[in-house]
């Protein structure tokens, strides 16, 4: 895997520092954005469609300080988070082959986080995690490279392509009981694109994907036996007592996707729907491993997006509709301690939990057209999401329903024809009604605070309705009329006010600064 890291990172660097020679002309702000807005085929998940998408090479860097505060967030989240990010992102047309690149890296602290003692991200659809009562803070690396190939059309009818993914994280809980935990995550999704005629194209694609998480828990101050929580999902857990354990995640992702194509002039519409599989194993103390839980996960996308353009407008409609069905196996196990065999043995499965989720969003832009950028654009959507979690045995159940309405609107100021001066302001805003929910457990111990004020107070942030205001400015300009490389310089700040009497607000702010081309 360190290899591939090399090899993806530098495939990343070489695309945006090749780009730069054989870009034809360099960006504003708004031209990049409607440039890759309009590449349809690079949002799905096949990487032979870029040979159906604009070719036009570009090269972006930029480097990003992010900070978010306040008490509006779920439990595992941290009452602040301070964030520094640098990311470099790339399109190179060959002619013979079609690349593209993308590297990010993120720094990123987090405070007065709890209930969380061995994973990097407790949201990622993994239930079976240790967890204690202690506010602690987190210092936490993130690394993510991401490249796509694609050829042209061969014999004007078949195209191939690959999308490769390499994720990287680690994260470090800062009181005992400690934790050091490192993921890993390696994607390859092959593709292949077929041309029917001028106007209709069919595609269809393979995702494979490996993950790994290696968790260890230690006391610095080992006079003290700390009191920590294994967690099975919707507050039921089994309090422990000691200086932790060592965890082991592993697992496999496997699924596929098929696409359609049609376009004429002016108008380019794409369907595609994906099916995955995901199988992740949670294993107790790696050198004598006993498997503790598992989860069985199946997600279906579907999507719908369309673009209708003319002289002087331009029109984005984009459907989305996310189900997720996923079960949580626990095991009991016995440990063989026989001549022939010492370790732990499996005696018996089943499924105790299970987790759905539907989301559903519709999204619509409007774009004044001016030139290769737009002068104003106005979007509004709105989002469907609703949750029904279930453990069998004792019954609990946690469920919501959450129905978001959002609305922005963005003016592309002229500030003069010299360098190509530009002055990117937006509004934004949105509200969340939430339309039903309620947290029900029936297990033998409901004073524990796995269920009053882990789960308990997820269920109130999930059932809060709040309202988003935020806004933004983009500075942008040439660096010279002798060259195509922009410089631009951003500041974002949105302010979310909860109602009700549990939660007040959270506020982020965003600066970035960074040159594209």
């Amino acid at each position: 895997m360190s290899n591939f890291i090399y090899k993806a990172g530098a495939l990343a660097i070489l695309i945006g520092a090749t780009s730069a020679h054989v870009s034809a002309q360099g960006y504003t702000s708004a031209s990049l954005e409607l440039l890759k807005g309009q590449k349809l085929w690079f949002h799905s998940s096949n990487a032979a469609g870029a040979a159906l998408d604009n070719l036009q090479n570009y090269s972006l860097v930029n480097i990003g300080y992010g900070m978010t505060k306040g008490d509006f967030h779920r439990p595992q989240q941290g009452a602040e988070e301070k964030s520094l990010s640098v990311g470099c992102e790339g399109f190179l047309n060959l002619n013979s082959a079609y690349a593209w690149g993308e590297f990010n890296f993120e720094q990123r602290n987090i405070n007065d986080a709890s209930f969380n003692a061995s994973i990097t991200d407790p949201y990622r659809g993994m239930p079976y995690f240790m967890a204690d009562t202690h506010l602690s803070n987190w210092r936490n690396q993130y690394y993510d490279m991401k490249f796509r190939v694609g050829t042209p059309f061969y014999w004007d009818r078949l195209a191939i392509g690959i999308e490769g993914v390499y994720k990287a994280s680690l994260a470090a809980k800062q009181l005992d009981p400690r934790v050091d935990t490192r993921y890993f995550q390696l994607d390859i999704n092959p593709g292949v694109v077929y041309k029917i005629d001028n106007h209709n194209s069919v595609g269809a694609d393979f995702q494979f994907c490996t993950l790994k998480e290696d968790s260890r828990m230690t006391n610095v101050n080992v006079t003290v036996a700390q009191t920590y929580y294994i967690l099975y999902g919707l507050g039921v857990a089994s309090q422990q007592i000691g200086d932790g354990e060592r965890l082991d995640y592993h697992g496999t992702k496997l699924g596929g996707g098929l696409q359609y194509n049609y376009r004429v002039q002016g108008f380019n519409l794409l369907a595609s729907v994906d099916y995955s599989r995901r199988v992740e194993n949670f294993d107790r103390n790696p050198t004598v491993p006993k498997k503790d839980a598992s989860v069985n996960d199946h997600i279906w996308d579907a999507a719908l997006t369309a673009h209708l353009t003319g002289r002087n407008w331009s029109n984005f409609l984009t459907l989305k509709g996310k189900f997720r069905d996923m079960d949580g196996i626990q095991y009991v196990s016995t440990y063989d301690n026989s001549d022939s065999f010492q370790g732990w043995v499996d005696i018996y499965r089943s499924i105790r939990s299970t987790y759905k989720t539907t989301r559903l969003s519709a999204d619509y832009s409007l774009l004044r057209n001016r030139d290769t950028e737009y002068a104003w654009r106005v979007d509004a959507g709105i989002d469907y999401v609703k949750q029904d979690d279930k453990y069998i045995l004792p019954a609990s159940s946690m469920d919501s329903e959450n129905l978001y309405m959002h609305l922005a609107a963005r003016y592309n100021a002229k500030l003069g024809n010299q360098l190509r001066r530009r002055m990117l302001v937006s509004l934004n805003g949105g509200y969340n009604n939430n339309l039903s929910g309620q947290y029900v457990y029936g297990g033998a111990n409901p004073e524990y605070p796995t269920v009053t004020d882990l789960t308990g107070m997820d269920e109130a942030y999930m059932t809060t309705d709040y309202y988003r205001l935020g806004a933004s400015a983009e500075y942008s300009q040439q660096f010279s009329s002798t060259q195509n490389m922009n410089f631009f310089a951003r500041a974002a700040f949105s302010y979310t006010k909860a109602s009700g009497d549990i939660f007040n607000h959270r506020n982020n702010v965003l600066f970035s600064i960074g040159i594209n081309f």
